[in-house]
């Protein structure tokens, strides 16, 4: 901590108290809920923030948190200023000038930038020599109109989507990649590499390597964490792209995106299947600076909002500014909002889905799980399920859908499922099955006993989980479950 003094006003840096943490929110007007995750967004003792004094009475306060920013391949120590407020009697008689000259006189030799920032803020910065990035576009997409103000936005969204008939970047994927929808990160080696492979591509942002996105979208401290990952992989398995959104009353927020820089055909792929998986919710969002994201969304039907979302930053050359990656995330008000929510749907389990080369390699972990369920150990044991995958899943066209549930790293359930579809006169019916039988469709071996493997101490405490994985899965119009033991419970 230390202090600095500038005519009547005293600065202090770091060492923020509880109680001058009241007292900042009670200046930002908000609740309870900005002193849960103060640690966290700060840091212990919130050493880069700066608070103003000014005859022993905090007057004003500037929040820093210090990020890792990269620009023409370089990676540079940063800073994002946000929750600046002063005390509402001195607005305008600059306080709020000197406390940013402050800021800079501190960083002088780092980067510093803020995102979402108010018209006063904005216009204030700019006369102060920041170098402003004003591409981010706000896009939504609505379900339906709800009212009449409605009907003309979902003209403009009717319009746009006849944009892809003339695309020429609207490819198919199914045959290179495949996706999965989960409510915890891909593992931080695949989510390393995937930066590591992509970050060359864009002139300058955040780095959203495995540690910033654990931090950003794992670490909050709120009791229920609403954000989901849509993961885009490859044919040899690889981490192609990552989604990252937010789900609550029925609203889409698409948040952040780890991928290529020039990929339309990603893009598109990615808004297309988030798209069809929430096409009934209210609205999907997404606020960007990206030039190739805002024809995506365009093309998919989206249109763009009056919201601005303002973005200076100080110490690094204007092109960069000029072309920094932006997204919903990089703002502190995202988070604010989610922690200012009400509590959303419990989180107590998080699950992931298994891809065909991680089945194969999941031997261990199964039978272990096995061993402490009241499942049937043939059945259900890890060597006949994947035998019959193996035997059978190509041959009667059907993906995989094995669902593994953890509390914590503890594996408590498996769901063993399949996706296929079947004709029904002339339509396709998409059905959802436990792996072991091909009801009324195929002859194979038949498979008695099916059920979840589930713990023995968590029988009858999964099933809000199972209806969320089983809602998260792919789009299925019937689910079939036959030879299931009479009187199972989990």
């Amino acid at each position: 901590m230390n202090m600095n003094t500038n005519g009547e006003l005293t600065f202090k840096v770091g060492g923020v108290t509880e109680e001058e943490q009241e007292k900042v929110m009670a200046l930002l007007g908000i609740g309870s809920y900005k002193k849960e995750i103060w640690s966290w967004q700060f840091g212990e003792n919130s050493p880069y923030c700066v608070t103003a004094y000014r005859n022993g009475v905090l007057v004003g306060f500037n929040g820093i948190i210090p990020i890792e920013v990269q620009a023409k391949e370089v990676s540079h120590k940063a800073f994002w200023s946000c929750d600046f407020v002063v005390d509402a009697q001195l607005r305008g008689s600059g306080v709020g000038s000197k406390l940013k000259d402050e800021v800079l006189r501190l960083y002088s030799k780092s980067i510093v930038s803020s995102y979402g920032i108010s018209d006063v803020a904005y216009a204030v910065l700019k006369k102060k020599g920041w170098s402003a990035n004003e591409a981010t576009v706000d896009f939504k997409k609505l379900s339906k109109a709800s009212s009449h103000r409605d009907v003309p936005k979902v003209a403009v969204q009717w319009l746009n989507s006849l944009r892809k008939y003339f695309s020429t970047n609207q490819k198919k994927t199914s045959d290179e990649y495949y996706w999965s929808f989960t409510n915890s990160l891909p593992p931080k080696i695949e989510i390393d590499n995937l930066w590591q492979h992509v970050a060359r591509g864009y002139e300058c942002s955040v780095v959203r390597n495995y540690d910033y996105s654990k931090w950003r979208y794992i670490d909050i401290p709120i009791e229920n964490n609403p954000y989901l990952y849509l993961v885009l992989k490859n044919e040899k398995d690889a981490l192609s792209a990552l989604l990252i959104y937010s789900f609550y009353e029925s609203e889409i927020k698409i948040v952040d995106y780890i991928g290529p820089k020039h990929s339309l055909k990603i893009k598109g792929y990615l808004l297309q299947t988030l798209v069809r998986r929430y096409k009934t919710e209210k609205t999907i969002s997404f606020a960007t600076s990206d030039v190739e994201w805002q024809n995506t969304l365009r093309t998919q039907g989206f249109f763009a909002t009056s919201s601005k979302q303002r973005f200076v930053s100080k110490n690094l050359s204007p092109k960069s500014i000029e072309q920094w990656f932006l997204t919903s995330g990089d703002s502190d008000g995202d988070f604010l909002m989610v922690a200012s929510d009400k509590p959303k749907e419990n989180t107590e389990y998080h699950w992931r889905l298994l891809t065909n080369k991680e089945f194969q390699s999941s031997q261990s972990e199964w039978q272990e799980l096995l061993s402490r369920s009241s499942c049937d150990k043939l059945f259900l044991s890890w060597h006949w399920q994947y035998s019959w995958w193996n035997s059978w899943g190509e041959s009667i066209g059907a993906k995989l859908n094995v669902v593994f549930i953890y509390k914590g790293d503890l594996l408590v359930s498996i769901l063993p499922l399949y996706f296929c579809t079947r004709k029904l006169g002339p339509f396709n019916v998409r059905r959802l099955q436990f792996l072991g039988n091909c009801w009324n469709q195929r002859d194979t071996v038949r498979t008695e006993y099916l059920a979840p493997i589930v713990d023995q101490n968590y029988i009858g405490k999964l099933s809000v989980c199972y209806a969320k994985v089983m809602n998260t899965l792919n789009k299925w119009d019937e689910f079939v479950w036959c030879d299931r033991l009479d009187g199972d419970a989990s």
